[in-house]
């Protein structure tokens, strides 16, 4: 048994993803709104740290996100943390590393903006847990 120097691989993880950068230009009349900070940059993945709360409403996976000179960061790959408080990860293949950096803001493009009512997601029940080969939990196991 050998130690590995990566991360921990589950045994079905598929590990070589490209993920294509979206290729939307955002115009001058395209209004910026705010959205958080890089909080991390970990493998090819970045996590945003959101200003607001998700009390009302979340930015939906799929949603572009920009940096201040309205270079394309990426699109939101997943939500993390409790609803109250989200966080969203973006994956990437290529980044700028001199601009992508801790606490560097990030922001919505208003007309490209999807959103989710946090109202809709407290109806469902769900299961944050994993099951073998760290796939998705039945729907009996949720009842």
């Amino acid at each position: 048994m050998g130690l590995s120097s990566g991360p921990l691989r589950t045994k079905n993880e598929i590990i070589d993803i490209t993920i294509p950068k979206p290729t939307i230009e955002i115009t001058s009349d395209m209004h910026l709104t705010e959205i958080g900070s890089i909080l991390h940059v970990v493998e090819d993945q970045i996590v945003i740290k959101v200003n607001a709360t998700g009390e009302y409403k979340i930015l939906d996976v799929g949603t572009v996100l920009v940096l201040e000179d309205k270079e394309v960061l990426g699109e939101i790959f997943e939500t993390i943390g409790p609803v109250a408080h989200p966080m969203y990860v973006v994956r990437f293949n290529d980044i700028n590393k001199e601009k992508v950096v801790r606490d560097a803001k990030v922001f919505g493009v208003d007309e490209l903006s999807k959103f989710v009512f946090t109202q809709e997601i407290s109806e469902h029940k769900g299961c944050d847990a994993s099951n073998a080969f760290d796939e998705e939990v039945n729907e009996e196991v949720l009842h």
